[in-house]
C-alpha cells in the first residue's frame, strides 16, 4: 500500500494479541482466529499478533490483513504459520512475512508505529492476568478489556472469593492452601502459614466443606488442573495435579446443580457506557462431572442452552449479581460470569472471566447472540467501548502521536 493511500485509509488498524505461554495458548489462537474471520475489514484493518508458548516471541506480520474478499484465505495463511510447530522456525516465519520479535524489538514498533487498538485475545496466565495490560499502558497504546488491577483480581480465585464475599456476593465454601513443589511436596494453609498434612487438611475439609470438593489452580483458567475429590486418597494426586499450574490453590466445596453464565458487555447510552448482561446461557456436560475443558472446547461435549432454563426472577437474579460483580472487580468492555445454582436455588458466584473465550462454542458470543447481537457487531461493541474509554481517560491533546489508519472520531460511528 502506497504512503498516500495510507494516510487516507480511514479504517482502524487492529492487532489481534494471542497465543501466550500459558496452558490456553491453542484456545488463545482459536478466538482470535474466530474474530479475524468475523472482523468488519470495512471498518478495520487487522493484524494477528502471537505470542510463542515456550519462547514468549511476539509474531508479528509486516502487513495488515485489508481485504475483505480474501479475509478467511489470509487469516487462515497467518494463523497456520502460527501453530505449535512452526512458530519457532524464525526463517520459514520471515519467508512468510512475518517478524520474530523479542520483547524490547516489540516495545519500539509499539512506539514508533502504534495500532489504534491492541485488542486482547489472551487467556490464562500472562495475559489475562494483568500483565500484557501493564506492558500496554506502560507504553500508552489503547487495549480491550478490563485493566490491570481488574485483570489480576480476577484471574485470582482466591483473593477474588475473598472480595467479592466482603461485598455480599455468595461464592462456594473453601479452603486455600500454598504448596511447595520441591521434594518432599508440601502443603501450607494459606491463611495461618502453618504446614499441614493431607490427613489434617483432610480432616479440615470434612468438616468446614463437606464432600465432595473440587481442588482447583487459583490463577488459571478453562478449567486447567481441575479435580473433583470424594476421598482422602484422592487428595494428594489432585493437589499435584493443580501445582503444576500454580503454587496456590482453592479447595472448594462442589456444589451439584445447574451451571449457568451471564456475559456482560458494554454499550454506549446517552454517551456513557452501560453494563449490560446478555441473557444467561445453561451450560450441560455431556460426560463429565463438571464443564471441564473438554466440554468447553470440543463441539459436542456439552450441550448449551440459551436462554437458560430456570425462572424468570432468578435470572434477574443471577444477572444482578454479575453487572455488581464485574462494576466491584472495575471491568472494562466485557465479561463473562459463572455461576452454580444449588438445589434450594441459591445461585453461587464460581468466577469471572475478563477476557471470555471467543471460539466457535464460546459462551459470550451465544449471549449475544440471544440479545440480538451477531458476532461482528459484538466485536464492534468491545472496539467501541474500549476507545470510548480511552478518549475519556486520555482525551487527546495533540495529533504529534496519531499512526497511520486511526481516526479519533471513528469510536462515534460504531455506537448504537
Amino acid at each position: 500500500m502506497s504512503t498516500a493511500h495510507r494516510h487516507t485509509d480511514r479504517r482502524l488498524e487492529i492487532w489481534l494479541l494471542c497465543g501466550g505461554q500459558s496452558p490456553e495458548h491453542e484456545v488463545s489462537l482459536s478466538s482470535a482466529r474466530t474474530c479475524a474471520c468475523q472482523m468488519d475489514l470495512n471498518k478495520y484493518r487487522i493484524k494477528p499478533v502471537c505470542i510463542t508458548r515456550r519462547e514468549g516471541i511476539w509474531l508479528v506480520p509486516e502487513r495488515y490483513i485489508s481485504t475483505p474478499t480474501q479475509q478467511t484465505k489470509q487469516v487462515n495463511l497467518v494463523f497456520d504459520n502460527f501453530s505449535l510447530e512452526k512458530q519457532t522456525n524464525r526463517k520459514t516465519l520471515k519467508e512468510h512475512g512475518i517478524d520474530s520479535l523479542e520483547l524490547e524489538e516489540v516495545i519500539k514498533v509499539l512506539r514508533t508505529t502504534p495500532p489504534a487498538l491492541v485488542f486482547v485475545l489472551l487467556h490464562g496466565p500472562y495475559g489475562e492476568d494483568g500483565t500484557v495490560q501493564a506492558l500496554l499502558d506502560f507504553v500508552n497504546v489503547p487495549y480491550t478489556g478490563s485493566g490491570v488491577l481488574a485483570s489480576a483480581l480476577a484471574m485470582d480465585k482466591i483473593r477474588c472469593q475473598e472480595f467479592l464475599r466482603a461485598n455480599s456476593i455468595p461464592t462456594p465454601p473453601s479452603i486455600a492452601v500454598r504448596v511447595v513443589r520441591k521434594r518432599p511436596f508440601r502443603v501450607v494453609h494459606f491463611s495461618t502459614s502453618r504446614p499441614v498434612s493431607c490427613n489434617q487438611l483432610w480432616d479440615a475439609i470434612v468438616a468446614e466443606l463437606t464432600l465432595p470438593v473440587i481442588v482447583k489452580p487459583s490463577r488459571c483458567g478453562s478449567s486447567v488442573g481441575m479435580t473433583i475429590v470424594e476421598q482422602c486418597s484422592h487428595l494428594l494426586p489432585a493437589l499435584k495435579l493443580a501445582a503444576e499450574f500454580d503454587d496456590e490453590i482453592l479447595i472448594e466445596k462442589f456444589i451439584n446443580g445447574i451451571e449457568v453464565t451471564c456475559g456482560v458487555i458494554e454499550q454506549e447510552k446517552a454517551g456513557r457506557l452501560e453494563p449490560v448482561a446478555l441473557p444467561l446461557t445453561e451450560i450441560i456436560p455431556v460426560d463429565a462431572p463438571f464443564f471441564d475443558y473438554d466440554s468447553k472446547y470440543i463441539p459436542g461435549k456439552s450441550q448449551e442452552i440459551t436462554p437458560a432454563r430456570i425462572p424468570s426472577a432468578l435470572t434477574r437474579k443471577i444477572q444482578e449479581l454479575s453487572l455488581s460483580a464485574v462494576k466491584l472487580i472495575g471491568f472494562r468492555d466485557m465479561a463473562r460470569v459463572d455461576f452454580i445454582i444449588a438445589q434450594d436455588g441459591t445461585p453461587y458466584l464460581l468466577e469471572i472471566n475478563t477476557i471470555p473465550g471467543m471460539t466457535p462454542t464460546s459462551l459470550l458470543p451465544q449471549g449475544a447472540q440471544a440479545k440480538g447481537i451477531r458476532f461482528p457487531r459484538l466485536l464492534d461493541i468491545i472496539i467501541h467501548s474500549a476507545l470510548l474509554h480511552r478518549k475519556k481517560t486520555h482525551p487527546p491533546k495533540s495529533e504529534t502521536r496519531k499512526a497511520p489508519g486511526r481516526n479519533k472520531d471513528r469510536p462515534t460511528e460504531l455506537s448504537d
